[in-house]
């Protein structure tokens, strides 16, 4: 494969979220659009109530005729039409929310009708070693959770853990509970993300700021994306906890409603840490372009220097290399020392006219010393006493 497919393949990997699968202009609403490019469909469930657990049941459609029993059915992939409309046909799911489940990407939010309640959100999760951001979509009805994922694998392992240890509220919680619990656990799944890129940006700042070299910037656009990407996935999510709150229907209960003001508080604060990850990364570009014209005027300023020693030695050398006969100095026994000596004086004159207009040494350590003597001048003047 030549490079310029790899680097096609590769690009179309990375855009592969931003394109919008959406019906032609015009169509009915409730249209479903499946794309080539989506991962395979794989379907896992868990039936359970305090005292049964069972993965991937062959009776699962009497199961969930059963209302004791709480069915949660997992969809990863969303390529096979025919085992999706399979599960939809199993949960009840409207038209309506199959579509918005099936066309993605959408807009964070949650829509209730009829008894049933979509939650439509944003998942991120590390991907060997990329970050990953996808769709995800929870569907509330009776005692039938679903869950619709573009991709395969997920951060739910904890709450499949919990299941089946049956230890804590949720083996004997409702699908208000479950759906809670899944929202939540993707809310907390934010936070190892954002400390991971807080970390990786004061790193790229040492960097930008002593070290700025041509290949930094490769990893200084990588960061500024994943840390917009992130923000755009986490900053809606305070609307989606809003409408939650503020449903006043009966499909979720006010246990489950405190619950979820508390994960409203989450969300809040990574949105708010997601503000600053994308001013840091968009300050550190400024920074880098910032530190890469200081380390070239440097370097334009030695070789300036060391062009203006050699101007007024060239000047006295080009003066005794032209060709005249009666030029006092040139049949004197002094005169080819005297010129070294003139050449020398002039150039040591030039060192210490420049020293001491502090183009040749840096003075940082004096800055540093100075400036911690005002910070703890400061630091002493406003102390509480």
């Amino acid at each position: 494969m030549t490079r310029l497919a790899l680097l096609r393949k590769r690009l179309m990997r990375n855009n592969k979220r931003l394109r919008f699968r959406r019906p032609t202009v015009g169509a009915r609403p409730g249209v479903l659009v499946f794309s080539d490019e989506a991962t395979e469909t794989q379907v896992n469930s868990i039936c359970y109530s305090p005292d049964v657990l069972r993965h991937n049941p062959d009776d699962l459609e009497d199961l969930i005729a059963n209302k004791d029993v709480l069915c949660w059915i997992d969809v990863q992939g969303l390529k096979s039409e025919a085992e999706i409309k399979r599960i939809a046909k199993l949960a009840s799911i409207p038209d309506l929310m199959l579509e918005d489940i099936v066309n993605v990407p959408q807009r964070s939010r949650s829509d209730s009708m009829d008894g049933r309640l979509l939650i439509v959100t944003r998942m991120a999760r590390p991907d060997k070693g990329v970050m990953s951001i996808e769709q995800v979509s929870i569907y509330v009805y009776e005692n039938v959770v679903v869950t619709f994922q573009e991709d395969e694998g997920d951060v739910f392992s904890p709450i499949r853990q919990r299941l089946h240890n049956a230890k804590g509220p949720l083996r004997h919680g409702k699908a208000d509970f479950l759906a809670y619990t899944l929202l939540a656990t993707i809310v907390d799944a934010y936070f190892p993300l954002l400390e991971h890129m807080a970390d990786r940006l004061q790193i790229l700042e040492h960097y930008a700021l002593m070290r700025p070299t041509s290949g930094l910037l490769r990893h200084l656009v990588s960061a500024r994306n994943d840390a917009l990407r992130l923000h755009r996935a986490v900053k809606p999510q305070k609307e989606l906890f809003t409408g939650l709150l503020r449903d006043k229907t009966s499909l979720l209960s006010d246990e489950v409603r405190m619950y979820l003001s508390d994960s409203n508080d989450h969300t809040i604060q990574a949105a708010d840490v997601t503000d600053t990850l994308r001013e840091m990364s968009v300050n550190l570009l400024n920074l880098y372009m910032s530190s890469m014209a200081n380390h070239t005027n440097d370097k334009m300023k030695v070789l300036t220097i060391m062009a203006s020693i050699f101007i007024p030695l060239t000047f006295i050398a080009g003066i005794y290399g032209m060709n005249f006969d009666y030029m006092p100095e040139l049949h004197v026994v002094w005169g080819y020392p005297a010129v070294w000596v003139v050449m020398a004086a002039t150039a040591m004159a030039l060192m210490i006219y420049f020293y001491r207009k502090g183009w040749i040494t840096d003075h940082n350590r004096d800055l540093d010393q100075t400036l911690r003597e005002h910070f703890a001048e400061l630091e002493s003047r406003h102390s509480v006493k």
